[in-house]
């Protein structure tokens, strides 16, 4: 294995253990890079609680990554937000006593001596997977940001002191090639990017369009469920997608999951809204809380004649929603990885549980206990607060 760069970001990385970077520096002050060549930008933070008393750095450096912060910068609740939306490269230092039996094969694999403390783990965090050993490609990535904040630490102290100081963001033009660059405090661009809408479903649009309307404006909600399916390549294990669909005036819910790669979530989707429009009916109004959800609808819900917002707030009102999230919480789904059989079989009986209920019976007691376990799940794995 290569250890080159491994070695290169870990020498930069005590570097910035002697500058007390992370006393400096919350996960709050962002290094914002916009890279003129390409026109793409990234931006970095330092995280001083990761899973346990691990602590490193992070790079978000693409569409999903950007919109994770984004979301939660704008959130209602930020406590909720999920994990799972993480998209990023973390280089992290973990003491001997955290690191995983996967995470000591890592470091025995690359010959490296495990110490009692600072051992370097590069993970990687993709949206609707499990986090997962960062491979070569993504090191070389997160190295050429370190690499140049290391710079800016050295050079540019008083400029970004001055950008924090004004709740600012450290916002540099640079140029990799020729290693120029311009430093200035600036407020915090706008993160959010949005999907490019789907063309509509021709298909799905002559099924549906001689459904009658019923009297409800109704709540799409998708959030990544909190256990790990293994896939055929045995490297990458992915989060399935629960999808809840609630009418609040007709008293009824229908849930649909998807076990897939996100990239083909867009006809099953369909599948499930078709079920749901066929047992329940077609309402006049959706709000749904997705981006790439509302991506996949718009165009073929304008042909139907179905209002489509978005809002990631909206299902905050519904606490029978977080009720029917919080029966995945359980110790023993949690960070649990089910073969694809095992998890069908467990989604297919919650299915057709929730859908044979009305929605005011998903009202649980133990509502407040569960969302309890799930906001202090959430406050331990969150990556950016």
């Amino acid at each position: 294995m290569d250890n080159e760069i491994y070695f290169d970001i870990k020498k930069i990385m005590k570097k910035f253990i002697k500058r007390n970077c992370w006393e400096h520096y919350t996960a709050a002050d962002i290094f914002y890079f916009h890279n003129m060549r390409s026109k793409r930008d990234a931006f970095l933070t330092f995280i001083d609680s990761f899973y346990g008393d691990s602590f490193g750095v992070q790079l978000f450096n693409n569409r999903d990554g950007f919109n994770y912060v984004h979301d939660i910068f704008t959130a209602s609740n930020p406590d909720q937000m999920m994990i799972a939306d993480c998209d990023s490269i973390c280089p992290v230092f973990v003491s001997e006593s955290e690191l995983t039996l996967e995470e000591i094969g890592y470091l025995n694999s690359r010959n490296i001596k495990i110490a009692l403390e600072n051992n370097l783990i590069i993970y990687r965090f993709k949206r609707g997977y499990d986090k997962r050993l960062a491979t070569l490609a993504e090191e070389r990535e997160v190295f050429k940001y370190i690499e140049f904040l290391d710079s800016l630490l050295r050079n540019d102290k008083k400029i970004i002191e001055e950008a924090f100081k004004l709740d600012y963001v450290a916002y540099c033009d640079i140029d990799f090639k020729d290693y120029e660059y311009n430093l200035i405090p600036r407020p915090v661009p706008f993160l959010e990017k949005s999907f490019k809408n789907e063309k509509p479903n021709e298909a799905i649009y002559l099924e549906l369009k001689d459904k009658l309307f019923v009297n409800d404006e109704a709540v799409l909600f998708t959030a990544y469920l909190p256990f790990f399916v293994d896939t055929p390549n045995g490297w990458e294990r992915i989060r399935p997608l629960g999808v809840y669909l609630v009418y609040p005036a007709l008293d009824k819910v229908y849930f649909g999951y998807i076990i897939d790669d996100p990239s083909g979530y867009s006809e099953k989707l369909w599948t499930i809204i078709y079920d749901a429009f066929t047992i329940i009916g077609k309402p006049a109004m959706i709000t749904c809380n997705g981006r790439d959800v509302y991506a996949s609808l718009k165009n073929t819900f304008k042909k139907l004649n179905i209002e489509l917002k978005r809002d990631k707030n909206e299902y905050l009102k519904y606490s029978g929603l977080h009720s029917l999230l919080a029966r995945f919480y359980q110790e023993e789904l949690i960070e649990a990885t089910m073969s694809p059989k095992d998890a069908n079989e467990l989604l297919r009986a919650y299915m057709e549980t929730v859908n044979s209920m009305n929605y005011s019976e998903t009202e649980l007691d133990s509502y407040d206990d569960s969302m309890e376990s799930i906001e202090s799940d959430d406050n331990n794995s969150t990556l950016v607060s």
